[in-house]
């Protein structure tokens, strides 16, 4: 049910703004021009968006990257299991991205809408595995991820419980029409605004666990903020469903107070002056539907405050078009970038639209808006009479704006500047190829089924039980090493210098004193590689900053059973492991890699290098490259067997004894394991699951 508030936009002869055909002719005023691909013609971008002044031609290859995603729509397909869609869209979005849009590396990741079906935690949960993965593949933070609610963000169950059931004549005021559903005889569904926001409850989890940010129920606050100043960008994210509920589902609108209150922020701080500014919603401007947003109101206060492009979805299909707020050629105006639906099934798809998402590429004062099937391209752009179609239109952006785009040179390079960003940009590729290849490595531990030859992969993260240990905080002063677990927790725990940690904040409580280095002592089967590969992966794909290291540190996962080449040290061994058959990069990427810094080295399994003399000479080479190498972390994993007063490393690494499986824990690790393998040895997998 529309708002009589807003119908006084929708009429284009009494208002400023208005949906514009392409034929149609208004003098003065604001409008709304638009046009999409195939039907349309993007160069009108270039027409209406002209300013003086000379423009580099547009690189792609030194652009910042963001991807906008929308309606992925996990859980939609009742006979798929949303986690393993997660687990393959996240795969096939990398090949995709890297092999077809040669995109190495994302600088922000942008979902308008719609990331659930039903807005039920299963389905969010797979979306935060998919993000994740996704960031992590591409070296994104998840401050970077700017995310808004779409209609199928909201409950309805918990829509319909923030209603209560009452008679019309018992209320002492008479209640505004926007918060009762009349029921008949009297009687009306009263809305109740302590519980309304509840509607937004999962969705506002996922928003917390994937951003780091709550999302707020209050719809005067429902605009995110976020300054990327890398690319000196601001981009709002804004609620278009504030208002909807499972009744009234067509009440789309961006709410005036948010707006009000985020531009406030924007102009009282100083740092963002001059930022290039995007905002993002889910409904579109123009639609055959009634689902849209009606009161284009807001619009003329983002173009009055130099907002300049817009994202959204909701309408499966990639869109652009324009809003002009100044008529003349170089005016003010809004370019509304829609995109089609990632994850939507094949009957809600509009027709000859594939599964989409948008590639944004930003360069200097220039926005290349690259439409892209999920798995292949297809989508062509019109350019103008007698130009051939493209796969991508541009933008350029008001002139007075130049994002600080990495590898953008602001003056006249010289060719030894030129040559430097050359070799950083493609160690930076590399680094993004090494990033997929060891999540893929690590990722699984395969096992061979029972009584058959079938292997059955089995996820860290599904296998894995948190472990803790203890700590010896006298040091390595005491010469007494344990023989097993059960001997270290014996003494230890009666030990007045003894700490109980989780190995998780390992690194934090190494930070607190002043040790870079951790020793992880276990028994055999204690869960020692499978925590050491649970940290390659968890800096992969969530960044470093969750455990405690540096921003952009890089994992590198070094077997010490493999090592060959003793006597010629650590940088040796990594250069052999990285160009091993495993991950098969380049000869020289170990080396350029420890140029690089910020590294995680993890050193497992100290005691499979079986000699004691040899053992002994790699505990000297793991302590120099320590001093080699200060901005690196080390992590050594070793048998309490294996270790012993002469092969021990000094008090620089923080060393813990990993405490034996609680009765509890080693309970749910045996579930885990038999529910994996066997639901991957089963033909009736709910069946399986059933048993199980």
């Amino acid at each position: 049910m529309a708002d009589k508030r807003k119908d006084k936009t929708t009429d284009v002869k009494n208002a400023q703004i208005g949906v514009l055909g392409d034929n149609t002719h208004v003098e003065g005023g604001i409008h709304f021009h638009h046009y999409h691909g195939r039907n349309g013609d993007a160069a009108e971008t270039d027409r209406h968006s002209k300013f003086p002044g000379n423009h580099e031609p547009f690189d792609p290859s030194q652009a910042a990257n963001i991807l906008h995603f929308s309606d992925l729509h996990f859980g939609t397909d009742e006979n798929s299991d949303p986690v393993a869609d997660a687990k393959r869209w996240a795969s096939q979005l990398t090949d995709d991205l890297v092999d077809e849009l040669n995109c190495q590396k994302l600088h922000g990741l942008i979902v308008s809408g719609d990331v659930g079906n039903i807005s039920e935690p299963g389905e969010y949960e797979a979306a935060e595995i998919f993000i994740r993965r996704v960031c992590g593949k591409f070296g994104l933070g998840a401050d970077h991820c700017v995310i808004v609610p779409g209609n199928h963000d909201l409950n309805w169950p918990l829509s319909r419980k923030g209603y209560r059931l009452m008679d019309l004549d018992d209320c002492d005021l008479k209640p505004k029409e926007e918060t009762i559903i009349p029921i008949g005889d009297g009687a009306i569904r009263l809305r109740n605004d302590d519980t309304y926001p509840e509607r937004f409850k999962h969705f506002s989890h996922f928003h917390e666990e994937t951003t780091g940010q709550p999302y707020e129920t209050d719809p005067a606050a429902q605009a995110t903020l976020h300054h990327f100043p890398a690319l000196n960008l601001l981009v709002v994210g804004f609620s278009s469903v504030w208002e909807a509920d499972h009744h009234f589902k067509n009440r789309i609108s961006i709410n005036p107070d948010a707006v009000a209150a985020v531009l406030d922020r924007i102009r009282d701080t100083p740092s963002f002056e001059g930022c290039l500014k995007f905002a993002v919603w889910h409904h579109p401007l123009s639609s055959p539907d009634e689902d849209r947003i009606k009161d284009h109101g807001f619009l003329q206060r983002l173009a009055g405050s130099g907002f300049q492009v817009c994202l959204h979805g909701h309408i499966h299909k990639a869109d652009a078009g324009l809003f002009r707020y100044d008529m003349a050629p170089d005016g003010r105006s809004l370019h509304i970038v829609g995109a089609g639906t990632f994850g939507a099934p094949a009957r809600e798809w509009s027709a000859g639209y594939p599964l989409q998402y948008n590639l944004l590429r930003l360069y200097g004062s220039q926005l290349r808006v690259e439409p892209n099937g999920a798995w292949e391209p297809d989508h062509l752009w019109r350019q103008g009479k007698g130009k051939p179609h493209l796969a991508h239109y541009d933008i350029l952006l008001a002139g007075h704006v130049a994002a600080k785009v990495p590898g953008a040179a602001a003056s006249p390079a010289t060719e030894v500047q030129r040559k430097e960003e050359r070799i950083v940009t493609d160690l930076e590729r590399e680094i993004g190829t090494y990033r997929r290849k060891a999540e893929s490595l690590h990722e699984s531990l395969p096992v061979a089924g029972f009584a058959t030859v079938l292997k059955v992969p089995i996820d860290v993260e599904d296998i894995y039980i948190p472990l803790r240990a203890m700590l010896n905080l006298r040091g390595v002063d005491d010469l007494e090493c344990y023989g097993d677990a059960a001997t270290a927790e014996k003494h230890l725990g009666r030990c007045e210098g003894a700490l109980e940690i989780s190995l998780f904040d390992a690194f934090r409580e190494a930070d607190r004193r002043n040790q870079k280095g951790l020793v992880i002592l276990g028994d055999p089967g204690s869960g020692k590689t499978t925590h050491m590969k649970r940290l390659l992966l968890w800096c992969l794909r969530n960044g470093p900053e969750g455990l405690g290291l540096p921003q952009n540190m890089l994992p590198v996962f070094l077997p010490l059973r493999e090592l060959e080449h003793i006597e010629a040290g650590l940088d040796r061994f990594i250069q052999d492991q990285l160009a091993s058959r495993h991950l098969k990069m380049r000869s020289d990427f170990g080396e350029r890699l420890l140029r690089r810094g910020n590294l995680l080295f993890l050193l497992d399994g100290l005691d499979e290098v079986a000699d004691l003399a040899q053992r002994e000479e790699v505990v000297a080479w793991i302590e120099e490259a320590f001093t080699d190498h200060p901005d690196c972390r080390f992590v050594v994993t070793c048998r309490f067997a294996g270790y012993s007063p002469t092969v021990r490393l000094n008090p620089k690494f923080m060393e813990m004894h990993v405490r034996p499986l609680s009765e509890a824990d080693a309970e749910a690790f045996v579930r885990n394991w038999y529910a994996i393998v066997e639901k991957g040895l089963a033909r009736d997998v709910e069946q399986a699951e059933s048993i199980l």
